[in-house]
């Protein structure tokens, strides 16, 4: 910050050895895909539904899609499931042979953005020439956004397509003072 030319000492000593810090971050969604794992050690991803029309992903604002991030009728699970009477028969009828492991993309879809903004104000306290003192205040999440994380993409899970978390917490406030020397 500017220093002052101030004859009297006292508001040299307020005004001077300010500093500002601060880190901003804007950035759009991080790519998901969109997986079939009911629990046990294979993962593959979905099938596209064959009979669904319509818009996959949410068009609203993020918090008004946080139930239904994006259409969940859209998919289906790609797993073959065998029948138990008739061993090697595949019961399933959203199982695709020519795409055993899914039929979606990877990485087709895209999570919510996220934005944040952390600012310091420091003060630096002269005590000595050889001892200086550092009075600070931080603001980590400045003004509170709420940054969502990526929808669950699970089709086996009973929340798949909905946000149920957030990606980083709220505003901290922060007060340290340290002795240089």
């Amino acid at each position: 910050m500017p220093k002052s030319k101030s004859d009297s000492g006292a508001v040299r000593a307020l005004l001077n050895n300010w500093q500002i810090a601060g880190i901003a971050v804007f950035q759009s969604g991080l790519p998901f895909s969109i997986i079939d794992n009911p629990g046990n050690a294979v993962f593959s991803r979905a099938n596209f539904n064959t009979a669904f029309t319509g818009q996959i992903k949410c068009g609203g604002s993020v918090s008004s899609c946080l139930s239904n991030y994006f259409n969940q009728g859209a998919f289906v699970t790609s797993k073959p499931r065998l029948d138990n009477t008739n061993v090697g028969v595949v019961n399933n009828p959203t199982f695709d042979p020519n795409n055993p492991f899914g039929n979606t993309p990877r990485n087709f879809l895209t999570g919510p953005g996220q934005k944040n903004v952390d600012v310091s104000l420091i003060k630096f306290i002269p005590i000595n020439e050889r001892v200086r003192g550092e009075a600070r205040v931080e603001f980590f999440n400045a003004f509170n956004w709420v940054n969502y994380a990526n929808p669950v993409n699970n089709i086996a899970i009973a929340s798949f397509g909905r946000i149920i978390s957030a990606s980083t917490g709220p505003r901290v406030i922060q007060f340290a003072f340290k002795a240089n020397f």
